[in-house]
């Protein structure tokens, strides 16, 4: 599916509803508020076009995204094997420039453009097959400076100044299942740290392993530097876990009756 070329009003509108299913945010304005539109892709040319049809949608006021995402952290073989893009795209950090490019022209230079990436791969480390002694034999000095080296290649052109972080590599030489590749690779949250503080002109969010609203506050506290933390699964198995967010985040009152409880979550009874 897609917007066609032509004037044909009823071809755009079943192109439009066909796209919905996937793009909607709901029926009822303001929608789901401020959320994120991630792509996933390799081609420059596509991700462009994509990000064309986006544009035309918000235009046309059927989706209100905040900011543009390129998918460069899933470790699912459907998606860094055969596809070629998600984690796999951090070996190719001239790559991703370019597609983040072509998604910032594709969107007319009007909505911001972020990265979702791993903090390296397998690959990026030369390993020839993982395991925990092996990987834990790899400099660490190594591991930063190819983290570094695929963050300047992206800011460098311009576009990109906003990271979010999984502080984990992304094992893809070996047959590891997504699941593995959440819990296997030990987390290294000082790497993203550590960026954090070398790169003050840029933003970025910690991922992995942060499951609660207090880890989160933790996280936060540990490195004051970072622009956030990104919670995925934890938030999707227990979104009243972070009913207090607004409180326990960022300080403010609580205009709805009740308390959080010491996990910043509302009282269970």
């Amino acid at each position: 599916g897609g917007i066609n070329d032509d004037d044909d009003t009823d071809d755009d509108d079943d192109d439009a509803s066909y796209l919905l299913r996937f793009l909607g945010q709901g029926t009822v304005a303001p929608y789901e508020g401020a959320s994120v539109l991630q792509l996933g892709g390799s081609d420059p040319d596509v991700l462009r076009r994509a990000s064309e049809v986006y544009l035309d949608y918000t235009e046309r006021g059927l989706i209100d995204y905040a900011a543009l995402n390129l998918n460069c952290g899933c470790p699912s073989p459907k998606v860094a094997g055969r596809g070629c893009f998600g984690a796999a795209l951090m070996e190719d950090p001239n790559l991703v420039r370019d597609c983040v490019r072509a998604m910032h022209e594709g969107a007319g230079g009007t909505t911001p453009v972020t990265v979702k990436c791993r903090i390296g791969t397998d690959g990026t480390l030369g390993m020839e097959s993982f395991t925990r002694a092996s990987y834990s034999d790899v400099d660490d000095e190594l591991e930063y400076g190819n983290l570094r080296r695929f963050v300047e290649t992206i800011a460098a052109d311009g576009v990109c100044t906003d990271f979010q972080i999984h502080a984990r590599i992304a094992v893809l030489g070996k047959s590891f299942s997504p699941a593995d590749n959440r819990k296997v690779p030990p987390l290294k949250y000082g790497m993203v740290h550590r960026l954090a503080e070398d790169y003050p002109e840029l933003t970025f969010s910690l991922n992995g392993g942060v499951e609660t609203l207090l880890q989160a506050r933790e996280a936060l506290d540990d490195c004051p530097k970072l622009a956030g933390v990104m919670v995925g699964r934890g938030y999707a198995a227990d979104p009243w876990g972070f009913a207090c967010a607004d409180s326990v985040l960022y300080g403010e009152e609580e205009d709805r009756d009740g308390d959080c409880n010491g996990d910043g979550a509302r009282p269970k009874n």
